[in-house]
Formats: structure tokens, sequence, C-alpha cells
């Protein structure tokens, strides 16, 4: 039997002193997993960064002084 998972879209955005930058990920949880909000929101923050650094090649984490993450409704 393939396991369950759910899926919680977030909009995460880094504030930086002279940037704001928002990417839209999704968050893939498996249906055992038992996750707070804020374990969700972490997840969505580290994987947004891990693109964007990949992307851009830039740490956004390290100049960012406020990461704000939206979730959006899971399905």
């Amino acid at each position: 039997m393939e396991a369950r998972h759910y899926y919680h879209p977030a909009n995460v955005q880094f504030v930086g002193t002279y940037f704001v930058i928002t990417h839209h990920v999704t968050v893939s949880v498996d249906a055992d997993e038992d996750l707070d909000t804020g374990e969700i929101e972490d997840r969505a923050a580290q994987q947004a960064a891990e693109f964007l650094e990949d992307y851009y090649g830039w740490d956004i984490e390290s100049v960012s002084n406020q990461i704000d993450v939206e979730l959006g409704i899971p399905y």
C-alpha cells in the first residue's frame, strides 16, 4: 500500500535591509508524521532557502533580517 502524503502550499518571504523576496513552495508531509504548524513552516523556509541558494548561489538566510511563512490550505 502506498503511503499517504499531505501537501502544504506556502509562501515564504525573506526580508533584508535592501530586499524582499517571496518564493512559493509545497511541503510534502507523510501521513504518519505528526508535525505541528511550526515544523511545517520551518520545512517551507528551508526548502525555499535551498532553492534560492541553488538557483542564485546566494545564502539568503544569512542576509535576511526576517523570514515569514504563510501556509495555504493543505490538500
